[in-house]
């Protein structure tokens, strides 16, 4: 089992990447909705949560690898905690952008570079010194929060989602940028509002479009088919959130079939009475094959 993690539905997504490195790998994927947004947090408190999402990966036996599917998370763990998870295996949407950076490093030199990213994200600097040390001419990051917020609560394809969104990103959209760095698994999905905002020859990156990268390296045995796909969808949030988590996962998994029935459980950590959490099961009518998730 793989475990893959996010504070909202939206870092769903890098299970294509999962699926791509390892075949028919049983998923399960967390969306911590008790603690999101996590942009608006403290450094230390994401921590916290990245440590116990990794405490939660290390209690099941079968699992071989955390992926932290949240350019939040990642940040804060890699930047600003002084040390990495536990021993359960980690990979990171810092992995992924350094994946990204090395493989489109010929565009990014010389290059004015945007990263939208969440508060924490734009805060930290990270992704920007990263850019400039693989000879980006300038690299600027921006807080896109209502972007955020929009697209976790399901709301990106509504006219009000979009018009928040376009509004929040109308100040920077017109600058002269080459390139665009998708710096939150959120904005994957406005992706199409803002290739319309921007001039028509900007580049757009997203590390998540990387991820196969790093995973297949941590990974006993890549690319090895498993058997059928199976994605168990937990969240600490809501029934309504968990509901939310199931119509992304429908999006990305077109062949697989959603149980009705939500379980309940609760996760305990070490001292603590463990936090109540919701699981939905999913199994694949056939073999899966993903493809490519529809972000309009």
């Amino acid at each position: 089992m793989i475990v893959v993690a996010d504070s909202c539905a939206c870092g769903i997504v890098a299970l294509r990447a999962v699926h791509r490195a390892a075949p028919g790998i049983c998923i399960r994927y967390y969306a911590d909705y008790a603690n999101n947004p996590l942009g608006r947090k403290s450094d230390a408190a994401i921590v916290g949560i990245v440590q116990d999402w990794d405490a939660m990966a290390q209690g099941i036996s079968a699992a071989e690898l955390l992926v932290i599917a949240c350019n939040t998370a990642s940040v804060a763990l890699h930047f600003h905690s002084g040390s990495a998870t536990g021993s359960c295996h980690s990979v990171t949407m810092v992995d992924a952008f350094n994946a990204m950076v090395d493989s489109a490093r010929g565009e990014i030199e010389g290059a004015r570079i945007l990263i939208l990213g969440t508060t924490a994200t734009a805060r930290s600097g990270a992704y920007a010194a990263i850019l400039e040390a693989a000879g980006a001419a300038h690299a600027s990051a921006f807080a896109a929060t209502e972007a955020e917020r929009i697209v976790a609560s399901g709301l990106y394809r509504s006219e009000e989602g979009r018009e928040v969104a376009a509004r929040e990103i109308e100040p920077v959209a017109s600058q002269p940028w080459d390139i665009v760095v998708l710096g939150c698994t959120c904005f994957g999905f406005l992706r199409y509002l803002y290739r319309d905002m921007f001039r028509p020859d900007v580049r757009f990156l997203d590390p998540l479009d990387f991820l196969a990268e790093p995973l297949s390296c941590r990974l006993a045995q890549p690319g090895e088919v498993r058997g059928d796909l199976r994605v168990e969808l937990v969240t600490s949030g809501t029934p309504a959130q968990l509901e939310l988590v199931r119509r992304f996962a429908e999006d990305l998994f077109p062949d697989m079939c959603f149980d009705d029935r939500q379980i309940d459980f609760k996760h305990t950590v070490s001292g603590s009475t463990g936090k109540p959490l919701r699981m939905i099961e999913g199994r694949s009518r056939a073999a899966a094959d993903i493809g490519e998730i529809v972000r309009q």
